[in-house]
């Protein structure tokens, strides 16, 4: 049958590790800095008759934005992105296959980088956060720093007997030495269509 204790466990776990991931998407939002804007309906930013040609000036803008983070960090193009609901929309129209953002935070790839939906952003803002992640641990803006993984310790209620289980871990964020700033653009695109 099924064991309330295994249930419990992996519904608390599951719940952490959004609560972490949420911490990193902040974290990296803050990293990217004020960025600047783009505007959608701009004569002077974009060239096209139709909506869709519109989205090939974005795309235009996104590849610039992605050579833009090579520039600044010296390592290598953006190879990430998180975008808010309506860009995953537009990028949807350039051709990104998606999943279902509830489900997942990762949509697929998008001119070989990784498309990650910030579903719960409160900003206000549409925007695109770039960053750029290497093939090794060290190769990156932030480093994710776990000294206790997540454990799963059982007790007992001292003033009920009724059993109970604790969620702990430990873990530390630290910047590339060289700035973590670098690593990481911001986007802000005004009049998308709604």
């Amino acid at each position: 049958g099924l064991s309330a204790e295994q249930l419990l466990s992996g519904v608390c776990s599951d719940e952490i590790v959004r609560e972490m991931n949420r911490e990193f998407i902040n974290i990296i939002k803050t990293a990217a800095g004020a960025g600047y804007t783009w505007t959608f309906s701009s004569s002077v930013d974009v060239q096209g008759r139709y909506e869709n040609e519109k989205y090939l000036a974005l795309a235009n803008e996104i590849n610039r934005q992605k050579l833009a983070v090579a520039q600044s960090s010296m390592r290598g193009q953006a190879t990430f992105m998180i975008v808010t609901p309506k860009v995953l929309t537009a990028l949807k129209t350039l051709g990104l296959q998606t999943s279902d953002p509830l489900a997942n935070t990762f949509m697929g790839t998008y001119d070989g980088m990784q498309v990650y939906c910030d579903l719960f952003d409160l900003s206000g803002e549409e925007a695109i956060w770039f960053g750029y992640k290497g093939a090794s641990e060290i190769d990156a803006g932030k480093f994710y720093c776990p000294y206790v993984p997540l454990k799963i310790n059982k007790g007992v209620g001292e003033e009920d007997n009724i059993p109970r289980l604790f969620f702990s871990t430990r873990y530390g964020i630290a910047d590339h030495p060289f700035g973590s700033d670098k690593f990481y653009r911001k986007l802000k695109i005004a009049g998308l269509p709604a």
